[in-house]
């Protein structure tokens, strides 16, 4: 992430007697002795990781599932002059809404470092991230009734055939890795009654898919740990009289 500089500050450190006042004489400056700097936020390097499981999540439900998976929409105005969201299918339909709360059932190890290993030796440490959860609200359409109730099946089949979801893991920190995220049937289905005239005979339900578990880390290091060759630790007492050394490589 690209860094902000500023001009550096002189440092004046004054002594002040009881009362508060300036002790003549007994005031320092350090030219230049304070630098700072902060980050410039921009584009993430790479896809964030909740977009990822949300691809993937989207993928595999269209390969096993149904082709028609989407989270897009329009948008238009009804009669009321408000603005209503128009998603465009073709049955049968799974119609996507996403929401990303955090995650406090996996969030035991928010807290602390995380430790990356270097290709080229050392490790990077990042601060700890936090951990979410994907809520994904299924909206389940047939053109009749068996169809609609086939798609639900297929929903909490396909489940049960994969509890983890496998995502690609960050590209510039976990080159060439995969995670594993817990799925699971959050809300099984409910039919969606409409309030007007159904004369399209579609039938359509409502269901909900959570995946678990998913750390979110910052995109920057906290700072680079490398190794060191060798160690050396000594340990004599007061008159020399004993003397005890050990070497790590």
């Amino acid at each position: 992430m690209p860094q902000a500089t500023f001009a550096a500050s002189d440092v004046v450190v004054t002594n002040l007697d009881a009362n508060g006042a300036a002790i003549v004489g007994e005031t320092v400056t350090e030219t230049a002795g304070f630098t700072y700097y902060r980050w410039v936020l921009g584009q993430p390097r790479s896809d964030p990781v909740l977009l990822r499981v949300l691809m993937v999540l989207i993928g595999d439900l269209a390969r096993d599932v149904c082709e028609h998976v989407a989270i897009g929409t329009h948008t238009d105005f009804g009669e009321g002059s408000s603005v209503e969201i128009i998603p465009l299918m073709n049955l049968p339909y799974i119609g996507l809404k996403v929401d990303t709360p955090r995650d406090m059932e996996y969030g035991e190890e928010d807290n602390g470092f995380d430790y990356v290993e270097r290709p080229a030796g050392g490790w990077d440490e990042y601060e700890s991230g936090n951990s979410y959860m994907l809520i994904a609200t299924l909206t389940l359409a047939g053109g009749t009734k068996r169809e609609a109730f086939h798609l639900c099946q297929a929903v909490g089949d396909f489940v049960r055939a994969n509890p983890l979801l496998e995502v690609p893991a960050d590209p510039v920190v976990y080159a060439g890795l995969t995670d594993e995220y817990p799925i699971e049937v959050s809300t099984e289905p409910r039919m969606i009654r409409s309030t007007v005239d159904n004369n399209s005979n579609i039938t359509m339900y409502s269901m909900q898919l959570q995946v678990r578990g998913i750390r979110v880390m910052p995109d920057d290091t906290v700072q680079r740990i490398y190794e060191i060759d060798d160690f050396t630790l000594s340990e004599t007492t007061m008159d020399a009289e004993q003397f005890t050394q050990f070497t790590i490589d």
